[in-house]
């Protein structure tokens, strides 16, 4: 305190120290407080985009997938490559989204939701077999919509 007052003769300047040092202090807090909320609306607002981007491409790889399920007999007696190219396509997409899902929402299932869809999806399109049977377009309508109800409730808590 001696320091202090040897600094600052007179009250007057010591209390005009201890004000300026206050009002720094809450600009301060005041700058922090605002860019903490800045960042959390933009983590927020990214999150939301990067949801609605891989439900997006989830629907997508849904109806392609199916559409090339339903399709794969009937390439494989013709020797189409149109199941192939939709398979691919469905493919792309579905790792898109895993690979969006990983980077962005580490803490949730849905990556791990998506990675069971793209493995049974490949599993089903192994060019051993020549069928594809009904479950398997059944198990993957039923993943992919479990994946994007993860997607929703996900988007539901932020």
């Amino acid at each position: 305190m001696l320091i202090f007052e040897g600094i600052f003769d007179n009250a007057s300047d010591r209390a005009r120290f201890v004000a300026i040092v206050l009002s720094a202090l809450l600009v301060f807090i005041g700058v922090w407080y605002t860019q903490w909320k800045t960042d959390r609306r933009e983590k927020k607002a990214l999150q939301k985009e990067k949801i609605e981007e891989m439900y997006r491409l989830i629907a997508k790889a849904r109806i392609e997938g199916g559409v090339a399920i339903n399709r794969f007999e009937v390439d494989v007696s013709s020797d189409s490559n149109k199941s192939n190219e939709l398979f691919n396509k469905t493919c792309d997409k579905l790792e898109e989204a895993h690979l969006i899902s990983v980077l962005h929402f580490q803490k949730s299932n849905v990556s791990q939701k998506i990675s069971d869809v793209i493995i049974m999806f490949t599993a089903a399109f192994d060019k051993k077999q020549d069928t594809i049977t009904e479950n398997v377009y059944t198990k993957f309508m039923n993943n992919t919509a479990d994946a994007l109800n993860n997607l929703a409730s996900l988007a539901s808590k932020l």
